[in-house]
């Protein structure tokens, strides 16, 4: 039986990784990577990864992924957030697999700082489409399993009834919203 959700990652400390693998767990979604295949690890690869921010999106390749991601009824994408922006790898995916995704789509972005990071999460719709929800984490901290649950408990929700607009601030470190699809 296919699982209703994919969760599509990329990490490069593993941070992302880690929260959406929780995520994955919680929804009984798919756990699936993307990449550009370059090495970001390391202070070199912070430093790389920080200026290709502000460049054209790569080209990403979807790791192990065994069926459309249009056969899903959602997708949560992952992503970690770079020089205040969201990471080029991840705007690179959303570039190249825009038409593919299902309609309902979400977004988790992780960080260090403690800001909520709305203007990014905004440049990511402008340039491409809007999310039924975000949810920005920052990693500083251990994250809390609530904060997962209450986001994979809204997801579900939005699937079995027309959602309704509301907007919650969790705390200092993180920040959901919903949004009309």
């Amino acid at each position: 039986m296919y699982s209703r959700f994919a969760c599509l990652y990329y990490s490069r400390t593993g941070q992302t990784k880690e929260l959406m693998a929780r995520l994955a767990l919680l929804l009984g979604a798919d756990l699936i990577e993307y990449s550009d295949g370059k090495e970001r690890k390391g202070a070199f690869g912070y430093l790389r990864s920080a200026i290709d921010s502000y460049r054209k999106p790569p080209v990403v390749q979807i790791e192990s992924l065994d069926r459309p991601l249009s056969s899903y009824e959602a997708v949560i994408i992952g992503m970690p957030v770079w020089a205040e922006m969201p990471c080029i790898v991840g705007k690179g995916l959303l570039a190249q697999y825009e038409t593919r995704f299902p309609h309902t789509r979400y977004l988790l972005l992780t960080h260090m700082a403690k800001a909520t990071y709305e203007k990014a999460i905004e440049r990511l719709e402008e340039t491409f489409f809007p999310f039924r929800r975000t949810l920005s984490v920052c990693t500083k901290e251990p994250v809390e399993n609530r904060l997962l649950e209450d986001f994979a408990e809204k997801i579900r929700k939005d699937l079995e009834k027309k959602p309704k607009i509301e907007t919650a601030d969790e705390n200092i470190h993180t920040e959901e919203k919903e949004k009309n699809s």
